[in-house]
């Protein structure tokens, strides 16, 4: 994943979007500069002045959740929140074995279909470049999971959907789905979201 997207937000000012390509990334707000650290997990903060400080990736990471939801003052994001992707479906379980024995299902994708992806306050939706839209109500999704290319949900019919992003962050749409699938539960009563995945459960 690009350091921009992993820090979607600047995590000392709070402005977004950050720019960058590959491991570097900078703030125009603030002039702060990202890069590798001297280890793995550690990342170099150069202020506008050339000071220099090696953070912990998680601790930079942690400081944009200071700042509420992407995209928004107070933690309120602007909706409807929109990015080009590609999604895909799952169409078939194939069972996973080993040594004869069945460890599990892993889900196969369909084909790709490109569009944009949109979040609203209380639905996701993606619509092809045919004009065909599809719509998730996110009360009804089931699970959430995140990685370095992709955010996926399970909608309450169908298989999994995998939704990649062409330009934008998916740590910052994960982010966004996360506290609008809390704002959601709050609004019907279900009380707090404890879970993501392998399934969405509440307190």
């Amino acid at each position: 994943m690009p350091l921009a997207h992993l820090l979607y937000r600047c995590p000392v000012c709070g402005h977004e979007p950050l720019e960058g390509r590959g491991s570097l990334a900078g703030c125009a707000a603030c002039l702060r500069a990202f890069g590798p650290g001297s280890g793995g997990t550690r990342i170099a903060v150069r202020t506008g002045v050339g000071e220099l400080e090696e953070v912990p990736a998680r601790a930079l990471i942690e400081r944009i959740g200071v700042y509420g939801s992407p995209r928004g003052s107070a933690g309120a994001p602007s909706f409807p929140v929109e990015a080009a992707a590609t999604m895909r479906v799952a169409v078939r379980e194939s069972p996973i074995r080993r040594r004869g024995a069945l460890l599990g299902f892993c889900e196969r994708l369909g084909a790709r279909k490109v569009g944009v992806l949109s979040l609203y306050r209380d639905r996701l939706t993606f619509t092809e470049r045919s004009g065909t839209m599809h719509e998730w109500p996110l009360g009804a999704v089931r699970a959430l999971q995140g990685s370095s290319s992709a955010v996926q949900i399970a909608p309450a019919r169908g298989g999994l959907v995998s939704f990649r992003l062409d330009r934008d962050s998916p740590k910052r749409w994960d982010d966004l789905l996360r506290a609008q699938l809390r704002a959601v539960w709050r609004a019907e009563g279900r009380g707090e979201i404890v879970e993501f995945q392998p399934r969405i459960q509440g307190a």
